[in-house]
C-alpha cells in the first residue's frame, strides 16, 4: 500500500502550497485535490467490492492533480474589470428563462405529470429510464430534444451560476429562484440527482466563500435562514430521488455507502479498465480535440444528418456509446450472481488521454489548476466581480463532476459555457421586450 502513503504525502504537500499560496484553506484548487486524493486512496481499500485500479492508473490521476497543482501555484490575477456588464444584461437573462425557458419545460413537466398520476412515479422511473426509448415519452421522435439540450438547459445553467453570484455579491434572487426552479423541475421529470447535486454544491460552495469573506453578516437574518432552507430543501429532494432509484433492500447505511463511495470512486476502475484493455477505444482512437471540444463535432454531425440520414458521428457521440456500455467493475453479494456492472463514469481523465494521451493530461491539469486559481484569487481581491466568482464556481463543479461521466462531454456544457460568457462580457444592443430600471436593475415587462 505505498501507494497510500504516496497519496496522502502529495496531498498533503498540495494543500500546504496552495494554502501559502493563496493564504486561505478554503482555496477551489486544494479542496479539488484533496476530494481527487481521498476518493483515490479510498479506492484502494475496495470497500464497496469494486476493482482497485492500478498502480499506473492511480499514477496518471498523480500526474493529473501535479498539473493541477503547478498550475494553481503559477497563477496570477484576471485584469477583466468591466463588472457592470452582467448587470446590463440582467433583464435579457431574466426574459429567456421566463419566456422562453420556463413554457418549454413546463410541456415536459405535464407530460410527466400525467404519467405519474395516472400510474405512480415508480411505474414513471421504469418507463422513462428503464425501458428503451423511454424518453420519447416526454421529448418524442422530433427537434424537441435537441432544443431542450443545445439551448433550453444551457440557459437555466447559466441562469444557476449567474444568478448565485447575483444572490451573494448583490442579494438579487430572482434569476437563481427562477432557474434553480426550472433545473429542479426537468430533474425531477428526468428522476435524476444531477441538478440538485448542482444546485446544492454551488449554493453551499458560494456561501462558504462569502461567509469567510464576512458579507454573510450584511444579510438579514430571514435571508440567512432563506439560504439553509434552500440548501436543505435541495439535499431533501437527493435523498427522495436517491431512495426511489435504490433497491427496496437497501439499508440506509447501505445507500450511504453506495452513493458516498461507490459512485465517487467507479470512475478510477472504469477507466482503468479501459487504459489496460488493448481492444479498448481509449487505445486505438486518437481524436486530437474532439474529445474535450466536441461542440463543433455535434453541429457538424446535426447538419449532416439533414443532408443524409446516416451523417457523420461527432466523437461525442461516439463517447457516449462507449460509456453506456455495460463494465464489470466489481463483486457486490445483493445484486444478481454477486457481479457488479457499471457504466457512463469514466472520469475526465478519459477524454483528455483520448485526445492527447499524458501531454493532454498533464496540459488539462495545469491549465484546469491555472484558471481556477486566477478566479480565485481574482475575486478575493474584488468581491464584487460577478465575472471571477461565477467562471470560478463553474470551474469548481467541474472538478467536483471530473470522477463521473464529465460534463465537457456532455452536449449542454459547451454551448452553456458560451452562453454564460456571452452574458458576461458582451454588451448586447436593447432588447426588442420593452425594459424599465427597478432598484437598478432591467426586467421584463
Amino acid at each position: 500500500m505505498w501507494i497510500v502513503s504516496v497519496l496522502s504525502l502529495f496531498l498533503l504537500l498540495a494543500f500546504l502550497l496552495l494554502f501559502f499560496k493563496t493564504r486561505y484553506w478554503y482555496n477551489p484548487a486544494g479542496i479539488i485535490i484533496l476530494f481527487i486524493s481521498l476518493m483515490l486512496i479510498v479506492a484502494n481499500f475496495s470497500i464497496t467490492g469494486i476493482f482497485v485500479p492500478t498502480i499506473t492508473t492511480q499514477l496518471i490521476f498523480l500526474l493529473f492533480m501535479s498539473g493541477i497543482l503547478f498550475g494553481g501555484l503559477l497563477a496570477f490575477p484576471s485584469n477583466f474589470t468591466q463588472y457592470e456588464i452582467v448587470k446590463e444584461n440582467q433583464g435579457k437573462i431574466l426574459c429567456l428563462l421566463i419566456l422562453l425557458c420556463t413554457p418549454l419545460i413546463g410541456i415536459i413537466v405535464f407530460k410527466a405529470l400525467t404519467i405519474i398520476r395516472a400510474e405512480g412515479y415508480l411505474i414513471y422511473i421504469f418507463k422513462t429510464r428503464g425501458s428503451e426509448g423511454g424518453e420519447t415519452l416526454l421529448f418524442g421522435d422530433g427537434y424537441f430534444r435537441m432544443v431542450i439540450n443545445y439551448l433550453i438547459i444551457p440557459i437555466i445553467y447559466a441562469g444557476v451560476f449567474i444568478g448565485v453570484a447575483l444572490f451573494f455579491v448583490r442579494n438579487q434572487k430572482r434569476i437563481f429562484l427562477i432557474s434553480a426552479l426550472l433545473l429542479s423541475m426537468y430533474t425531477f421529470v428526468m428522476s435524476a440527482r444531477d441538478g440538485f447535486l448542482l444546485i446544492f454544491l454551488v449554493l453551499g460552495y458560494t456561501y462558504l466563500l462569502v461567509k469567510r469573506e464576512g458579507k454573510i453578516k450584511n444579510y438579514s437574518s430571514s435571508v440567512q435562514y432563506f439560504l439553509k432552507g434552500i440548501l436543505l430543501l435541495v439535499l431533501a429532494f437527493v435523498i427522495y430521488i436517491t431512495a426511489f432509484r435504490s433497491k427496496s433492500s437497501f439499508t440506509i447505511l447501505d445507500t450511504l455507502t453506495h452513493y458516498g463511495i461507490s459512485y465517487h470512486t467507479l470512475g478510477f476502475t472504469m477507466f482503468d479498465l479501459s487504459l489496460n484493455d488493448r481492444d479498448s477505444y481509449l487505445n486505438n482512437t486518437v481524436t486530437l480535440g474532439r474529445a474535450s471540444f466536441g461542440f463543433p463535432d455535434q453541429i457538424m454531425e446535426i447538419f449532416s444528418r439533414r443532408i443524409d440520414s446516416e451523417g457523420i458521428r461527432s466523437v461525442s457521440r461516439n463517447l457516449v456509446i462507449e460509456m453506456d456500455k455495460p463494465t464489470l467493475v466489481g463483486y457486490q453479494d445483493w445484486r444478481p450472481d454477486g457481479l457488479y456492472y457499471a457504466n457512463a463514469f469514466f472520469t475526465i481523465l478519459y477524454p483528455l488521454y483520448l485526445d492527447w494521451r499524458l501531454p493532454g493530461i498533464v496540459i488539462g491539469g495545469f491549465l484546469y489548476g491555472f484558471l481556477l486559481t486566477r478566479y480565485f484569487i481574482t475575486w478575493k481581491m474584488h468581491p464584487e466581480n460577478i465575472y471571477a466568482l461565477v467562471m470560478l464556481l463553474i470551474l469548481f463543479y467541474t472538478g467536483y463532476n471530473s470522477l463521473f461521466m464529465p460534463i465537457i462531454v456532455r452536449n449542454i456544457f459547451w454551448p452553456f459555457l458560451f452562453f454564460t460568457l456571452t452574458i458576461l462580457k458582451i454588451r448586447f444592443p436593447v432588447v426588442s421586450l420593452s425594459s424599465r430600471r427597478v432598484r437598478g436593475t432591467s426586467e421584463c415587462r
